[in-house]
Order: structure tokens, then C-alpha cells, then sequence
């Protein structure tokens, strides 16, 4: 191809393309501020909350829940364009929520009220009563997840419906379940068990039978959450639902996900009966080395519609 008939830009648009380059990276810097202002008068409001009480999930819902942040629709003169100047205002308005959710996590820190994954998540301690339905692949990731537990006993169930639903009454702590085949293929009956009893995911384990090729998934489910442990080259996993099923409300937290650090492991759309109702939903599971604090926050202040399914570590 010849060089002298490759398109170059250059002239006039380039100028202004850089000049507008240049004041969005000055804007950046004066909105930052402006959002540092916001998170240190927000962590000023929580701390009397805090002390009266409220939780972390409660304090961030009633603060930052009620941040309106300001936006500016795009000049309506401007022909044929208006959608994708919309999605360029939506973007800056999500981006200034992704920001100062991190800010108030540091301004809070700084003030001595450490925010973690604990406060989003809540664990109960639980005595290690394990049911499932045994056979030589649950009986293979009982042996991996017992390790985890402290003198841990089983009661037997005589189905994966009766296993969860002794979990939900409070008869047991834990229930096995096989989570996903070979693939990645989530299973739907324990996919609708999960959100029936209202499951959460404590761990999850591949088993592989005496042949190693069953090359299943199981996990380990209670009513609470089991935060794992940080650890240098560990993956760690966030699952949670999406009940805005709009395009724009995945990808505000697709984005959010993205700027904190963590890596989309599978998204899906989900539908599931339950309760003899069809539900409709994204299911996100997102990894990351680190920790998903500021994801939180920012999910429980500005996603209303979000439950957390489970955290945890592929143990393998």
C-alpha cells in the first residue's frame, strides 16, 4: 500500500482534537477534586452513623445513595448525534460515581474507620454441620472443603432440594451442591436452589472422580459468606446478580469493575423459576488478586438493583 494515500488527520480538526484533549485531562483533574472535596464532607457525615450503630451498608446507601451527581445533557442543535453524546455524558456521570467510592473508602481510613469486604458481606459463625447427597463426587469435594472447616460432620440428605432447604431452616451451617459441568456450564437446578433458599457461595472446589475425567464443579453453600483470605498470586472471585437487565446498567459496572482492578471471569443472562415466577438476571463472576472493597461500595451506593451470590477461592 502506497504511504502518500494512507488518511492522516491533521490540519485544523487535529489542533482542536488536541486542544479538547487537553482541557478534558485539566477538567479531570478539577472534577477529582471537587469528588475529593465530596468523600472527605461524606466520611464527616458517616462517622456520627457509625457511631450510633449503622452499618457500613447502611451508611453508604443513605449517603452516597443520595449524591446526585451533576451531569449536563448534550446541546440538542447538534444534528444526528445525540445518542452518542449521551452515552459520553453517561459515562462521565458513572465515572465520577467509580471515583468517589474509592475516595471515601481512603477518607474513611484516614479518620481510623477501616471499610473491607466484611462489612458488605456478612459472616455468622457457624457450626461445621455439612449435608449433601453422597456419592464418590460429592464425597471427593467433601475431603477438599472439610479441610477449611473445624471438626466438621455430616448429615446425610436424600436430595440436593432437601439439602438446601435444611441449610435455609437453620438445621445444618452447610450444603454441598454441584455448581458447574465441564465447560463452565452452571447447573440450572442448583442454580434455582441457590436463589430460592437464598444460598451463598463459600467455596468452590473441581472434582474429577477415580478416573479423573467427571472434571465437575462443586461449592460449598451456606446462609452467610466466608470471606477468604488475601494471598500474594491468589485468585479471588465476587459473584453477584444484576437485576436491571438494561444494557447501560451492566456496562456502568463492567466499567466500575474494570477501573478497580478486577477481570470479568463469565457474565450471563440468567433465567430461573422461582417461587413459580420467572426471574430475569445478569450473573456477573468477577476475579482479582486483590480485593473487591470499592467495588462494593460502589455497588451498594449506586446499583440498586445488585445481590452478592457468593466470594471466594477456586481451590485447586
Amino acid at each position: 500500500m502506497r504511504e502518500d494515500v494512507l488518511f492522516k488527520i491533521d490540519g485544523v480538526s487535529r489542533e482542536n482534537l488536541e486542544y479538547l484533549a487537553e482541557a478534558r485531562a485539566r477538567n479531570g483533574e478539577a472534577r477529582y477534586l471537587e469528588l475529593a472535596d465530596i468523600a472527605s464532607a461524606l466520611a464527616a457525615e458517616a462517622l456520627p452513623l457509625f457511631a450510633d450503630g449503622y452499618t457500613v451498608r447502611d451508611v453508604f446507601s443513605m449517603l452516597l445513595g443520595a449524591a446526585e451527581m451533576p451531569s449536563a445533557e448534550p446541546t440538542p442543535s447538534v444534528s444526528g448525534t445525540g445518542r452518542m453524546l449521551s452515552f459520553l455524558s453517561a459515562d462521565t456521570d458513572n465515572l465520577d460515581k467509580v471515583v468517589l467510592a474509592e475516595l471515601i473508602i481512603s477518607e474513611l481510613h484516614a479518620v481510623g474507620r477501616v471499610v473491607s469486604e466484611a462489612d458488605f458481606l456478612p459472616s455468622e459463625p457457624e457450626e461445621a454441620t455439612v449435608t449433601y447427597v453422597r456419592n464418590a463426587l460429592s464425597d471427593e469435594a467433601f475431603d477438599v472443603f472439610a479441610e477449611e472447616l473445624s471438626d466438621p460432620r455430616v448429615v446425610y440428605a436424600d436430595s440436593l432440594t432437601d439439602s438446601a432447604r435444611a441449610v435455609s431452616a437453620g438445621e445444618v451451617s452447610y450444603c454441598l451442591l454441584p455448581l458447574e459441568e465441564r465447560g463452565g456450564v452452571r447447573l440450572a437446578v442448583s442454580s434455582e436452589l441457590m436463589l430460592k433458599y437464598d444460598l451463598k457461595i463459600n467455596s468452590v472446589t473441581p472434582v474429577f472422580g477415580l478416573d479423573g475425567g467427571a472434571d465437575l464443579k462443586y461449592a460449598l453453600l451456606s446462609r452467610s459468606f466466608r470471606v477468604p483470605s488475601e494471598n500474594e498470586g491468589d485468585d479471588r472471585y465476587l459473584e453477584i446478580r444484576l437485576f436491571d437487565k438494561s444494557t447501560e446498567a451492566l456496562t456502568r459496572v463492567l466499567d466500575a469493575a474494570a477501573i478497580y482492578g478486577s477481570e470479568i471471569y463469565r457474565v450471563n443472562t440468567v433465567a430461573l423459576e422461582s417461587e413459580g415466577e420467572r426471574e430475569l438476571f445478569y450473573s456477573l463472576v468477577l476475579r482479582t488478586e486483590g480485593d473487591f472493597t470499592a467495588l462494593l461500595t460502589y455497588l451498594t451506593a449506586f446499583c440498586d438493583d445488585f445481590a452478592a451470590v457468593g466470594i471466594y477461592k477456586n481451590l485447586e
